[in-house]
C-alpha cells in the first residue's frame, strides 16, 4: 500500500500542511502562517464580477405588418427595379429635406413672389406685380409630408403608364394581406 507523503506548508516551508487557502489554495500549517498570507490577499485588487446576463427578451405577438414582410408574393414583386424606384420616390416625400433643399425651396418661393405670384399673369390680385413683402416662410412638417407622399402614390396608381400597373398591383396585394391579417386577429 502506498503511503501518502505529507504536503509541506507553502508559506513557511517547514511544517506539514493541514489546510488550504480558500482564495489561492496554497497549503499552510497554522493560523500563524495564514494571517499574513490573508492580508496579502486583501491588498490584491479584486477582479470585477462578471456582468449580469441580459434580461430575457419578452415574446411579443406578431405585428400586423409582419405579414407584409413574410409574404412571398410581395417579396417577389419587390424584385422589380421600377416598383422599388416608385416606392422610394413615395418614401422620399416623407423624409425631412436637407438644409440645402430648404434653401433652394425658399429661393424658388422668393423668385415666384418677385415675379408676381405663381406666374398666372401680371399682378393678378397683388397690384402690378413685383415684390410685395417678405417671402413666405417655407417649413417642413410630417402631416404635409404624408399628404405629399399620398398624392405621389395616387398619381402613380392612377397615372395610366405601364410601369404604374406594378404599383397598383403591389398596393392591392398589401391591402389584401393586411385585410387577411386583420380578419385572422378578430
Amino acid at each position: 500500500m502506498a503511503t501518502k507523503t505529507p504536503t509541506v506548508c507553502g508559506l513557511c516551508n517547514t511544517n506539514p500542511s493541514k489546510y488550504k487557502c480558500p482564495t489561492c489554495e496554497v497549503p499552510y500549517c497554522s493560523l500563524v502562517c495564514y494571517k499574513p498570507h490573508k492580508l496579502a490577499h486583501a491588498a490584491e485588487p479584486v477582479a470585477p464580477a462578471p456582468p449580469p446576463p441580459p434580461p430575457p427578451v419578452p415574446v411579443e405577438k406578431k405585428h400586423k405588418f409582419s405579414a407584409i414582410l413574410e409574404s412571398q408574393e410581395l417579396q417577389y414583386m419587390l424584385q422589380s427595379k421600377t416598383l422599388r424606384q416608385h416606392l422610394l420616390n413615395v418614401y422620399q416625400a416623407t423624409v425631412p429635406p436637407t438644409e440645402e433643399e430648404m434653401d433652394r425651396r425658399r429661393f424658388e418661393a422668393s423668385q415666384r413672389q418677385q415675379r408676381g405670384g405663381r406666374g398666372r399673369g401680371r399682378g393678378r390680385g397683388r397690384g402690378r406685380g413685383g415684390f410685395s413683402g417678405p417671402p413666405p416662410e417655407i417649413t417642413w412638417n410630417p402631416e404635409r409630408a404624408d399628404k405629399h407622399a399620398i398624392g405621389r402614390l395616387k398619381r402613380l396608381r392612377l397615372g395610366g403608364q405601364a410601369e404604374n400597373v406594378e404599383v397598383e398591383e403591389f398596393v392591392r396585394k398589401v391591402v389584401e394581406t393586411l385585410d387577411t391579417t386583420t380578419k385572422e386577429e378578430i
